[in-house]
C-alpha cells in the first residue's frame, strides 16, 4: 500500500513539474512562485523515483533515510506533501482574489463599454450567439425600434431577405481573424416596415467582451445609398445622352487625333464603330479648304468657337454639312491640350433649304411663264382666228391660201409652246380620272421602241397587284414619253434603258429629307438610263424651262420642265439621282388612290351645226380675240353683246331688255373675274349657261388644275369652228 502511494505520489510530482515548466518564460512573467514550486515538484519526483528505481535486494527498504535523514521514505514524503500544500494554498487564494478582482473589472470594463457606446451617433449592440444583448439609443433611432423590442431577440429578424443573415455572418466571421475586424452590407427592415441600407462592422476576435459577448457596430447608409443610386442614375443618364444624342459629340487632341466619340460621330461620318473612330485620324474628315487646322488655330485664337458652318469629308469621301460648336483646353501657361465638340449634321437642312430655294425659283419662274402663256396664247388665238378666216376666204388654187395655211402652222407651233409653259407653271386644265400604270406603260411599249431606236434595249419591270393613281392619262403618257427622249439623247452610242412601276411606302425618314411631301403610299415610275449622267450643277437647273445641255437647235428646254410641272399638278413629286459616268434615274411617286380604273369611250364624230340665232353676251378684256370672236358668232347668226370687263358686263345687261342665253367669258380679267361674273348674272338669268375661255386659268374655275364639275371650258388657242361647235353643243345640251 505503501509502495502503491509513494508511486503516485512520484507520478504526480513529475508531472505537476513538467506542466508548470512547459512554457517557462510565460509562467515566469506571470508568477515567479508558483515556477519554483513546479521545480520543486519535479526534484521531489525525480527523487522519489531514483530512490525506487535502485532499491533491490540488500538495498535500504522504504523505511530507510530519503536525503540522508533517519526519517523513513513515507514521511519524507508526507512532509513533502505537506511542504507542497503550504506553497499551493496561498497560490489558490490568490487566484481567486485575482479572479474576483478580474470579475469586477470585466463588469466595470463592461460598464464603461456601455456607456461609451451608448453616446456614441453610430449605431452599437452587444451580441452572444446571434441574440442582441443590448442596444445603444443611437440603433433604436436607427432602426425606428425600442431596446426592449431589440435586446433579446434574434439578429437574423431584422434581416430584410431570406439568407441574407447567414450571408453577413459568414462575411463578418472570416473577417474577424484580422487586426481590423470585418465589414459586410445589409438591408434590414426598419420599425415602420421600410428598408435601412446599412453597414455593418463587426470587432476583430481578440476584442471580444467577457462572456463571449460581441460588438457590432450598425451605420445607417441609407442616404450614401441613394447618393451612390443618384450618382449612378446621373452617370447613367450623361452615358445614355452622350450615346443617344443626335449631336456628334467627341474629344481631339490638337493635332487631330479623336480621344473619344459617341455612336452620332460615328453615323453621322460613316464610321463601321466607335473603336474604329478611336483610331483615326481627324485630319482627314474636312476638305483641303476647310482644315482641321485652320479650326485648331480659331480655338487658340478665340478659346472656343460657336455655331461655325463647315462641309467636312466622309469615310467613304461624301460631303457633309455640319454646324460645329467646340471649345479647348489650356494650360495655365496657355497651351491648347484637348478639343472638346459637339457636331450637328444639318446636311439634310442644307438640302432641304436647296430644294426651297429651288422651288421657290421654279413657282416665280413658273408664275413668269403662265403669264407669258397667257398674253400669247390670247395672240395666238387672233393668229389662228384670222388665218383660218384667211384661209376659209381663199380659194384652192390662190397662192395666198398657201401663206394662211404657214401662218395657221406657226401659230400651232407656237400654241404648242405655250402649252409646255402651261405645263411646267401647273395652269393647264387636267382631266384625271383612275389609272392603272400598269395599262398605260404596256400601251405606250412598242411605240417607245421605234422612238428610241434600235440601239437602245428597252425593258420594263412593272409589278403585278399595282395600286391605281389619279392623273390624266394624256399627262403621264406625255411625262413617259419626255423622260425617255431624254433617256435616248444621253446615250447616243445606245445602251439599255428600263422603265419601272411598283408600290412604295414613304416614311417619316424619306420625307423629312423632301420638301412638301408627305407619309403615304405611292405609286414609284421610274425611267433609268445607263448613260453619260449628270453632275449637281446640272441637276440644280434640270427643270428649269429652257434650260438644255444639247447642242443649240437639238431642244427647247421644255421637255423636263413640263414633267416637273405635270407631276406636281398630279399631287406627286419627282426625284433624279445622277452622277458622271453612272446613268440617271428619274423616280416620280403618285399618290395611291382607290378605285376602279376609268375607261374613257372614243368620242362619237357627229356633224354638228355651227348656225344659231341666241343671244351671247361675250367678255373678253384682249380687243383683238373679241372682236374676231364676235364677228364670227355674228356671221353664224348669234346676237352678240360685247364687253371688255366684269363691271361693263352687268351695265350691258342692266340696259337690255331681252333674253341673254349664253354667257361667253374669259376667266383671267382685271377686277372680277369669270366665275364672279357668271355668279352675278346667273341670280338676274336664272337659265343662263356659261362658256369659259382661257390660256391661263387661275383657282376660278379650277382646282389643283381639275375642272369644276359642270363647268364648260375652252383653252385657248381654239379654232373658231371648234369654238362654233362647242357653243352649238352647249346650246342643245
Amino acid at each position: 500500500m505503501n509502495a502503491i502511494f509513494i508511486m503516485a505520489f512520484v507520478l504526480a510530482s513529475c508531472l505537476t513539474g513538467a506542466y508548470f515548466l512547459h512554457k517557462p518564460i510565460r509562467i515566469l512573467n506571470r508568477d515567479k512562485v508558483l515556477y519554483l514550486f513546479g521545480v520543486a515538484a519535479l526534484l521531489l519526483g525525480l527523487r522519489l523515483f531514483q530512490v525506487l528505481w535502485e532499491r533491490g535486494p540488500g538495498q535500504p527498504r522504504f523505511s530507510d533515510p530519503i536525503f540522508g535523514w533517519n526519517e523513513p521514505v513515507f514521511l519524507s514524503a508526507a512532509i513533502m506533501v505537506l511542504v507542497v500544500c503550504a506553497l499551493l494554498v496561498p497560490i489558490v487564494i490568490r487566484r481567486g482574489e485575482e479572479r474576483k478582482s478580474a470579475g469586477k473589472g470585466a463588469e466595470e470594463t463592461e460598464r464603461l463599454l456601455a456607456a461609451v457606446l451608448s453616446a456614441s451617433p453610430v449605431g452599437f449592440c452587444l451580441l452572444k450567439e446571434d441574440i442582441i444583448q443590448w442596444v445603444n439609443q443611437a440603433l433604436c433611432d436607427i432602426l425606428g425600434r425600442g431596446a426592449e423590442e431589440l435586446e433579446g431577440r434574434s439578429i437574423a429578424g431584422l434581416y430584410a431577405e431570406e439568407g441574407e443573415h447567414e450571408r453577413v455572418k459568414t462575411q463578418l466571421l472570416n473577417g474577424c481573424t484580422s487586426s481590423e475586424g470585418a465589414g459586410a452590407a445589409a438591408c434590414w427592415i426598419r420599425g415602420n416596415g421600410s428598408t435601412l441600407h446599412c453597414l455593418l462592422q463587426a470587432a476583430p476576435t481578440g476584442m471580444s467582451t467577457l462572456d463571449g459577448k460581441r460588438v457590432l457596430a450598425v451605420m445607417d447608409t441609407s442616404e450614401l445609398k441613394r447618393k451612390e443610386e443618384a450618382l449612378l442614375e446621373s452617370e447613367e443618364r450623361y452615358r445614355r445622352f452622350f450615346e443617344e444624342d443626335l449631336a456628334a459629340a467627341y474629344v481631339s487632341t490638337p493635332d487631330g487625333r479623336l480621344l473619344s466619340c459617341n455612336p452620332a460621330f460615328v453615323r453621322i461620318f460613316g464610321f463601321p464603330s466607335v473603336e474604329a473612330a478611336i483610331t483615326s485620324d481627324l485630319n482627314f474628315l474636312q476638305p483641303a479648304s476647310d482644315s482641321e487646322a485652320g479650326v485648331v488655330e480659331l480655338i487658340r485664337k478665340r478659346k472656343k468657337i460657336e455655331n461655325y458652318r463647315c462641309e467636312l469629308n466622309r469615310c467613304d469621301g461624301k460631303r457633309v454639312h455640319v454646324v460645329m460648336n467646340a471649345v479647348g483646353t489650356f494650360t495655365r501657361q496657355g497651351e491648347l491640350t484637348l478639343l472638346k465638340g459637339y457636331l450637328l449634321d444639318v446636311t439634310d437642312q442644307k438640302n432641304l433649304e436647296e430644294q426651297l430655294r429651288q422651288a421657290q425659283k421654279m413657282e416665280a419662274v413658273g408664275r413668269l411663264a403662265g403669264g407669258i402663256a397667257h398674253d400669247f396664247n390670247n395672240l395666238l388665238t387672233a393668229i389662228t382666228g384670222y388665218a383660218d378666216t384667211l384661209e376659209s376666204n381663199l380659194k384652192g388654187e390662190d397662192a395666198l391660201r398657201k401663206n394662211a395655211e404657214e401662218i395657221r402652222r406657226a401659230a400651232e407651233r407656237a400654241a404648242a409652246l405655250t402649252s409646255q409653259l402651261l405645263a411646267f407653271s401647273r395652269k393647264q386644265v387636267l382631266r384625271p380620272r383612275v389609272l392603272d400604270l400598269r395599262d398605260v406603260v404596256a400601251r405606250m411599249e412598242e411605240m417607245l421602241r421605234r422612238l428610241i431606236g434600235e440601239n437602245i434595249a428597252l425593258c420594263t419591270a412593272v409589278d403585278e397587284g399595282l395600286w391605281r393613281v389619279k392623273a390624266d392619262q394624256g399627262q403621264i403618257e406625255q411625262v413617259i414619253m419626255n423622260l425617255v427622249v431624254n433617256a435616248r439623247d444621253a446615250m447616243p452610242q445606245g445602251g439599255r434603258l428600263l422603265i419601272e412601276a411598283r408600290n412604295v411606302e414613304l416614311d417619316g425618314s424619306y420625307v423629312s429629307r423632301h420638301m412638301a411631301v408627305n407619309p403615304g403610299s405611292y405609286v414609284l415610275l421610274a425611267v433609268s438610263d445607263d448613260g453619260m449622267g449628270m453632275s449637281s450643277e446640272t441637276i440644280s437647273h434640270l427643270f428649269e424651262p429652257f434650260y438644255t445641255t444639247k447642242e443649240q437647235g437639238k431642244g427647247t428646254g421644255l421637255g423636263l420642265a413640263t414633267v416637273y410641272g405635270i407631276v406636281t399638278q398630279s399631287g406627286g413629286h419627282i426625284w433624279v439621282y445622277s452622277e458622271p459616268g453612272e446613268g440617271t434615274t428619274f423616280k416620280i411617286y403618285l399618290p395611291r388612290v382607290e378605285g376602279e380604273v376609268e375607261e374613257v369611250l372614243p368620242a362619237r364624230q357627229e356633224a354638228i351645226p355651227v348656225e344659231g340665232s341666241e343671244t351671247i353676251l361675250l367678255v373678253e378684256d384682249d380687243d383683238l380675240v373679241r372682236n374676231m370672236i364676235c364677228e364670227t358668232l355674228k356671221q353664224n347668226g348669234y346676237t352678240m353683246l360685247n364687253a371688255a370687263s366684269g363691271d361693263e358686263a352687268l351695265n350691258l345687261c342692266g340696259d337690255h331688255e331681252g333674253v341673254i342665253d349664253l354667257l361667253v367669258t374669259d376667266v383671267v380679267m382685271p377686277g372680277m373675274n369669270g366665275r364672279e361674273l357668271a355668279e352675278r348674272l346667273s341670280t338676274a338669268y336664272p337659265r343662263l349657261k356659261t362658256l369659259f375661255i382661257s390660256g391661263y386659268t387661275d383657282h376660278g374655275i379650277v382646282h389643283n388644275g381639275i375642272l369644276d364639275p359642270e363647268t364648260d371650258f375652252l383653252q385657248k388657242p381654239f379654232k373658231l369652228d371648234a369654238l362654233a361647235r362647242k357653243i352649238r353643243q352647249i346650246m342643245d345640251s
